[in-house]
């Protein structure tokens, strides 16, 4: 997980619940989990506990990574603005 992403989301398969003989429900439960870095994120224990607790995805940001995106996205962001502003003033 190591890798240039701020964010990644963790599936975790759960059993369905059998209502019936032929039914069977699967509830959805999403968590955002924020940590400073990605080697604050213990995916193997994280995976049992979210698992053991129902959740079927979980988003996990890099705090420290998205703040390095952001600092590279503003200033494109803004460039990429101010050319489209030239382009519609010619």
């Amino acid at each position: 997980m190591n890798n240039k992403m701020f964010a990644e989301t963790m599936l975790i398969e759960q059993e369905p619940e059998q209502v019936g003989d032929y039914l069977y429900k699967l509830t959805q439960n999403y968590l955002a989990d924020i940590r400073d870095s990605w080697e604050d994120f213990m995916f193997d224990k994280l995976y049992e506990l979210y698992k053991k607790e129902g959740f079927t995805k979980v988003l996990m940001i890099s705090k420290k990574d998205f703040k390095k995106f952001l600092l590279w996205a503003i200033p494109k962001y803004k460039e990429i603005m101010e050319d489209e502003l030239k382009k519609q003033g010619e």
